[in-house]
């Protein structure tokens, strides 16, 4: 599953706006928009574990359907 469709779904489950979720994890609302919008997936890893801490998605678990995925 794309990252930005896992932080849609909990975007709207916990009714956080975009700039909510963004300050949560300490990114920019223009950062997370991206990651929502496009197939885009962050590459820096200071920034992508605020995001999968958020989500309860545990790291390994992330890398490893990433690499399924290629």
């Amino acid at each position: 599953m794309r990252l930005g469709i896992s932080i849609k779904r909990y975007r709207e489950k916990n009714n956080l706006t975009l700039r909510a979720f963004a300050s949560r994890v300490g990114c920019s609302y223009e950062y997370i928009r991206q990651i929502e919008d496009t197939e885009f997936t962050p590459t820096n890893i200071n920034k992508l574990i605020p995001i999968l801490k958020e989500l309860n998605i545990p790291l390994e678990q992330f890398l490893s359907e990433q690499e399924r995925n290629k």
